[in-house]
């Protein structure tokens, strides 16, 4: 059994790569065999709040029908908050379906990867709290399709997609307005798409 000095400020945050798609297979494993091998320690508690894979919420269209599905913030990864060790490292690093520590040097385990700054943390804890009170939309389109604008001073015109900016939620639209095409930026909330237009 390892003993850690229990203090608050031992606590960091790490990033952990996992593989793709078994973030909560990782998260999962790393909770269970902490608990079996008295590690538990060397984690924030309670333990299930110190291992997360971040995600979301997002809104979109089935069918005709919204639903919402979780989205993964950064697929591959989740966070660990513990109190850094060799012995603490070792465990982490040796889990099925665990890669690494990002930000890690090398593969000495006693060498301490870069922690997530208090500031880091603050914003995506925020926009974790905010994807679950809030869920996003997520619209596929893509250039040329049909929209119709739902919300805002353009609401109820029906336009043309010139370009769609995915990392910003946001898509350039040309309208006519007084007989010429004008282009104009939207944020993907604000719009649908018409029916028959595909995405």
């Amino acid at each position: 059994m390892v003993t850690e000095t229990k203090t608050e400020t031992d606590l960091k945050w790490y990033v952990v790569n996992t593989y793709s798609g078994y973030e909560q297979q990782a998260r999962k494993q790393l909770i269970k065999q902490a608990a079996s091998k008295g590690l538990e320690a060397g984690f924030g508690a309670p333990i299930d709040d110190a291992i997360l894979v971040p995600t979301e919420d997002v809104e979109q269209m089935v069918s005709g029908k919204p639903r919402v599905t979780k989205r993964k913030f950064f697929p591959g990864y989740m966070l660990v908050q513990m109190r850094w060790s060799p012995a603490v490292a070792t465990f982490v690093r040796g889990l099925p379906k665990v890669i690494g520590f990002v930000g890690a040097r090398d593969k000495d385990p006693s060498r301490e990867p870069r922690a997530c700054s208090k500031a880091e943390m603050a914003r995506l804890l925020g926009q974790i709290t905010e994807g679950a009170e809030a869920p996003r939309r997520r619209l596929e389109v893509a250039e040329g399709d049909q929209i119709r604008v739902i919300d805002g001073p353009f609401q109820g015109f029906a336009g043309l997609v010139e370009e769609v900016f995915g990392d910003r939620e946001r898509l350039r639209v040309s309208f006519e307005i007084l007989g010429r095409p004008t282009p104009v930026e939207l944020e993907f909330k604000q719009v649908e798409l018409e029916s028959g237009s595909q995405g």
